[in-house]
């Protein structure tokens, strides 16, 4: 009753009277209206900023999000924000290592299910769609791993059993369980402990994971744990101190909590501002809007909590939750809860607690 002549869709996509083509070629995602089956009309083309090979694409079950592979080698899996459709936009990546090639993706619920030929299925939970974390993987070629076009051809997880239905080229059809597992996420910003500013180009490896990120030009980092637990994450960069901060995963969780660096110093210059008790600071400025500073002094290495209440004794903001060498240590609030919506004008209390020290302190957020 009706047809599309160009250009070249490898995969189609429909959900309700929207289609969208796989234009492989072109290197895009068309967008077309078949709400009249005799007459598709295109709604936009969206050009990927990295090249051509738009092999498949899937929306998420609200059809807010659509997420889209490429069949080459390094192209990361997109996730693209389509509520307006008009103006569609990359939100999230993944990709399971730089040289890896994905080939379709599926998504049921929270997960996507992504074919990674040599690289086997992997599932990654999009319940954030704009910080896509692994949770699991079967490798169903264990003779190799790179780019080749042989191993893990399709991931169907649309069974009445709940069970995955997996393909190999090579060796033959897998059934695979999921335990449903939820990632763990930790994000914020990186801030110079001198000024308050966000640190760019900043490495932030999670040392049990083998697995690093970097902090983008605002300072923001994001990092996600497929298993609860405790991990090391360290953060380096040339003009500072590497630190060090410790992170309690857990399942399904989602946590803030700013790194704060300092500046590379001597050994004597470390020496000297060792101070010989546990104190906290008032606040500074006070009343403030939006931006404070909170200066704390650590006798010893421990581990810190410093987070901010409000007057009901709700949690608002998390400032820092790891370990901390001794020192004089500062962090900062910019008036945003835990969630980034700025909190409403009044007071608050930020609370440090260590295993040997504890205090409360009340400051005034005015806007």
């Amino acid at each position: 009753v009706g047809e599309w002549p160009s250009p070249y869709f490898h995969d189609v996509y429909v959900r309700n009277d929207t289609l969208f083509g796989s234009a492989f070629n072109e290197g895009s995602l068309v967008i077309l209206d078949v709400s009249d089956k005799s007459n598709p009309t295109q709604i936009v083309a969206i050009p990927f900023p990295d090249g051509n090979a738009v092999h498949n694409a899937w929306t998420t079950e609200d059809g807010k999000y659509i997420m889209t592979t490429q069949e080459a080698s390094g192209k990361t899996v997109k996730m693209w924000d389509i509520q307006d459709l008009s103006n569609p936009n990359i939100v999230g990546e993944y990709l399971a290592s730089p040289t890896i090639l994905a080939h379709n993706t599926h998504i049921l619920g929270n997960y996507a299910y992504i074919s990674h030929y040599q690289d086997g299925v992997r599932i990654v939970d999009i319940s954030d769609p704009t910080h896509l974390v692994e949770v699991g993987y079967y490798d169903t070629f264990p003779a190799n791993a790179g780019a080749a076009f042989e191993g893990n051809w399709g991931a169907f997880p649309f069974t009445s059993s709940g069970y995955i239905y997996a393909t190999d080229e090579d060796y033959g059809l897998f059934v695979v369980s999921f335990n449903g597992r939820r990632a763990a996420r930790l994000s914020g910003q990186v801030l110079d402990s001198q000024t308050g500013q966000p640190v760019s180009d900043v490495t932030i490896e999670v040392t049990e994971l083998e697995h690093s990120t970097t902090s983008d030009a605002e300072g923001n980092y994001k990092l996600g744990f497929p298993d609860p637990g405790l991990f090391t994450i360290l953060a380096h960069s040339p003009s500072y101190d590497t630190t060090t901060v410790t992170f309690m995963a857990e399942e399904g969780e989602s946590k803030t909590s700013d790194i704060i660096l300092n500046s590379v110093t001597s050994v004597d210059e470390e020496k000297s501002v060792i101070p010989a008790s546990y104190s906290i600071e008032q606040n500074y400025p006070n009343p403030f809007n939006p931006n404070t500073t909170i200066r704390y002094s650590l006798p010893e290495k421990t581990y810190v909590r410093l987070k901010v209440f409000d007057t009901l004794g709700r949690q608002v903001r998390v400032l820092f939750d790891g370990e901390q060498l001794q020192g004089e240590q500062q962090t900062f609030w910019n008036g945003r809860d835990n969630s980034g919506r700025l909190v409403a004008s009044g007071v608050y209390f930020y609370r440090i607690e260590t295993d040997a020290f504890r205090k409360t302190s009340k400051m005034l957020f005015i806007q």
